[in-house]
């Protein structure tokens, strides 16, 4: 039982690093299509939304969607501040300087992490 739990592990992550590297091509698609990068951004997000309400709905009902009002700030501001800015930034630097570059600076998310650790912290 443990081992197919890994192996399925190994399939999701598959499966996400596939979906995600397929992105910049939509961001670029969208772009040349007239698209900006906040509307490219929101549209990631907010089309999202259906298959993930499914999955919740079918694997928790409808208890699933509780959640108290201090979880409810949180999740608005960790969805606000990682994943809006962060994904505002991420299309807009694709459109910008390509996404090869784009990627590859985004993947020095540790080093800015442990610049940003000195500085701050």
């Amino acid at each position: 039982m443990e081992k197919k739990r890994y192996l399925q592990g190994y399939l999701y992550v598959a499966i996400a690093g596939s979906l995600w590297g397929i992105g910049g091509f939509f961001v670029t698609k969208m772009s040349e299509s007239g698209a900006s990068s906040l509307m490219t951004a929101f549209a990631d997000h907010f089309l999202a939304l259906p298959p993930l309400l499914l999955y919740l709905l079918a694997k928790k009902g409808i208890n699933g969607l509780k959640i108290s009002k201090k979880g409810l700030l949180v999740s608005i501001l960790l969805g606000v501040l990682t994943k809006g800015i962060f994904k505002l930034s991420l299309d807009t630097s694709m459109v910008l300087v390509g996404i090869a570059a784009s990627t590859i600076l985004m993947y020095l998310a540790p080093v800015w992490t442990a610049i940003m650790a000195v500085i701050f912290f």
